[in-house]
């Protein structure tokens, strides 16, 4: 029906303009008609009154008498040419000409009755928001690329993610569970959804998920992450469709803990605690004592000193840095001599943490006897 609605309205402006042509010849011709007839009319002696304009008799020549014929035999009446009928036919056609242009006119305003409101929409399909304009370009159709066609074994596309975690309040004993929650939303068909859960950058094993394509277009999945330390953590959760290549979404959530910081501290001797021998020792250690402090619930900032005999006073204070739960840090102590020879040294090590908690290793007692110096 569009086609038929265009042909019409196209036939209408070509009749439209040959009516108007038409007109102007018809109405030309009635001129030229008019003014030929004005110039073969006889000659006519007008006489004017005070009352009315009259048409005296024709005026005869002065060298003969009025109304008489000189000739032997009379001469034949000239014909008076049909111009009038020419006028005549000129307005016809320009009347014919005008009311062609009025109906071709009227025809095309009554294209849509005629053929109905959606003429011309059926072979590009019903418009949401109306009957198309006669002006408006035609919609252009994007056809499925040959070789790609759109298929249930593309599967699913992912389109939305929501994630939230649920952490303990308060101070509590680490490591500690955390619940992990999420919503993947999707589209398309039927297939396979692949997840993947990242817990502070480290990432886990993708798990595979199939949906039918059917029923609701949302699949929730969970997870508990056995959090090692306190501070602050980020979990991630990334999907994507595992049937066709594309990108994948992610969202994220954070939430912090408040662990209790515990930390042992332990001390060992590495090697013999009684050296007798020359002095100084051939590798100035003549006692080696090992320390080690670990801290569970961290990150922690420990402090930390070696403790001596009271003669000697203890030593400097120091500071370690653990970044996270199951720390360990090891440190050393070497025990000292005197002279002269046969002189006899005798002290203790205790590995003393004093913040963030005060926690001390067992007493380690060594000797030292020069031979020599």
């Amino acid at each position: 029906m569009g086609v038929g609605v265009g042909f019409l309205n196209n036939v209408g402006i070509v009749v439209g303009i040959l009516s108007s042509i038409v007109a102007m010849v018809g109405g030309t011709l009635a001129i030229i008609d008019r003014r030929a007839a004005r110039r073969a009319a006889p000659d006519v002696a007008v006489v004017r009154t005070d009352r009315a304009v009259e048409r005296a008799e024709p005026v005869a020549p002065p060298d003969r008498a009025p109304w008489t014929d000189q000739r032997s035999e009379a001469a034949p009446a000239r014909p008076v040419p049909h111009r009038r009928r020419r006028g005549r036919v000129g307005l016809v056609l320009a009347a014919v000409a005008l009311a062609t242009l009025l109906l071709t006119v009227g025809t095309s305003l009554m294209a849509p009755d005629l053929f109905g409101a959606d003429a011309g929409r059926d072979r590009l399909g019903s418009s949401p928001t109306g009957p198309l304009d006669a002006t408006s370009n035609p919609p252009t159709l994007t056809p499925t690329p040959s070789g790609s066609p759109v298929t249930a074994t593309e599967g699913p596309v992912v389109q939305g993610i929501l994630v939230s975690a649920t952490a303990p309040k308060g101070l509590i004993d680490c490591p500690a569970p955390v619940s992990v929650a999420g919503v993947i939303e999707f589209g398309g068909f039927a297939g396979t959804l692949r997840y993947v859960w990242i817990r502070d950058g480290n990432q886990s094993t993708p798990i595979d998920v199939a949906v039918d394509g059917t029923g609701g277009r949302q699949r929730s999945v969970s997870d508990t992450w056995t959090v090692p330390a306190g501070g602050s953590h980020k979990v991630e959760l990334r999907a994507w469709g595992a049937n066709i290549p594309g990108p994948s979404l992610v969202k994220s959530a954070t939430f912090t803990l408040n662990c209790r910081i515990g930390i042992t501290a332990r001390a060992y001797a590495s090697g013999s605690l009684h050296y007798s021998g020359p002095c100084p020792p051939p590798d100035g250690k003549p006692i080696r004592i090992i320390g080690e402090i670990t801290v569970t619930g961290g990150p922690a900032t420990v402090r930390y000193k070696w403790r001596h005999s009271p003669g000697y006073g203890d030593g400097e204070e120091r500071a370690l840095v653990f970044a996270g739960p199951g720390s360990k840090k090891t440190i050393e102590f070497w025990g000292a001599w005197i002279t002269p020879p046969g002189a006899l040294e005798e002290d203790y090590a205790i590995l003393q943490v004093t913040s963030p908690t005060s926690v001390q290793s067992v007493q380690i007692d060594w000797t030292t006897i020069c031979t020599s110096a």
